[in-house]
């Protein structure tokens, strides 16, 4: 398995890497540990939706900073991971969480990340953190709407026209498949509760035929009804957690697209990986983008994350969650 930085990002720190449907980066035990319960906790019986897993990249263990480079790396197993055994698992190497890659072969993938909650630290953070991120929070729609756009990156086609909101906040990137629209943490921070809807509206390239554009939107706020539904019944605590939405833009997926053939091209949830049903070609480019589902919504970033029994829902983060409910319906309309 031969890890390489991954090309795409958002948000979040430096030196993310994937390998074909594998995505790894370096992380704290917490989060670690916070991964290895809610799979645990996976409930069966329950509709697809309902339980937390559900809406998480699909967690496959851990490897140490030291060997993510080894070309016969091998990730230690979720099963492996006992969360009650945390003293035992510490080590002074650092580790990388192993993850499903969520835009494992999209060719134009279109990303947004929004970090949701008004409180973005827990108690393990030093003081003069929680001081700069609650000014942040203050000053940004984190403060008034619970949820902030942290990051963007949108297929832009060949073009390097950026949209007038904020220009000075994007930059314009050029690839092999084409060049991308990217928005820095600066145009999140600098949105407004009047501007928000008109911010994510740049999310949905105008490339896109508009009845199609719309089912996608659609898509979305569905799926993020149904994580309303189960955030409400989960009782966790959940500081600097994001919503990571992706689709591909690739033009050739939408142009044969068939509005009322819609759904059966963009599920509200995918199940499995593709490409990890054979362990031999994982980290293979044989996988095409006509085989990914055409987007996703999965809830991410969980380094200051716990379950809390008997404590009730998160409304920290639920409220962010109705507020975006909102904003999705204002797109529809």
């Amino acid at each position: 398995m031969k890890f390489t930085p991954s090309p795409h990002q958002a948000a979040g720190h430096a030196g993310i890497l994937e390998a074909g449907p594998v995505f790894a980066k370096l992380t704290a035990q917490q989060e670690i540990d916070f991964y290895a319960e809610a799979r645990s906790r996976l409930d069966d019986s329950l509709d697809l939706g309902a339980n937390l897993y559900d809406w998480m990249p699909t967690f496959m263990g851990t490897l140490t900073q030291g060997a993510v480079n080894s070309p016969d790396a091998t990730v230690i197993n979720p099963d492996q991971i006992l969360v009650d055994q945390v003293a035992e698992q510490a080590a002074l190497e650092e580790k990388y969480i192993v993850l499903q890659n969520l835009l494992y072969g999209y060719k134009n993938p279109c990303i947004l990340d929004i970090k949701l909650g008004a409180v973005l630290v827990d108690d393990t953070v030093s003081e003069e953190k929680r001081l700069r991120l609650a000014k942040v929070s203050a000053e940004t729609t984190s403060g008034s709407l619970h949820l902030r756009v942290c990051g963007m990156k949108v297929y832009n086609g060949q073009s390097d026209e950026k949209p007038p909101l904020l220009d000075e906040t994007i930059a314009v990137e050029s690839t092999d498949s084409g060049k991308y629209l990217k928005f820095n943490k600066f145009f999140g921070r600098s949105l407004t509760i009047e501007n928000i809807q008109e911010g994510l509206s740049l999310f949905f390239v105008k490339s896109i035929a508009p009845e199609l554009r719309k089912a996608l939107i659609t898509t979305f706020y569905q799926r993020l009804q149904l994580f309303y539904n189960c955030l409400v019944d989960a009782e966790v605590r959940i500081k600097s957690g994001s919503l990571f939405f992706c689709y591909d833009a690739d033009p050739a997926r939408w142009d044969q697209l068939q509005v009322e053939l819609y759904g059966e091209q963009d599920r509200i949830f995918d199940e499995g990986i593709a490409g990890m049903d054979d362990e031999s070609d994982a980290g293979s480019d044989d996988e095409t983008n006509a085989d990914c589902p055409l987007s996703r919504l999965k809830f991410i970033d969980f380094a200051h994350s716990k379950f809390t029994d008997g404590q009730g829902c998160d409304e920290n983060v639920i409220v962010g969650v109705e507020n975006l409910l909102k904003i999705f319906e204002q797109l529809l309309q």
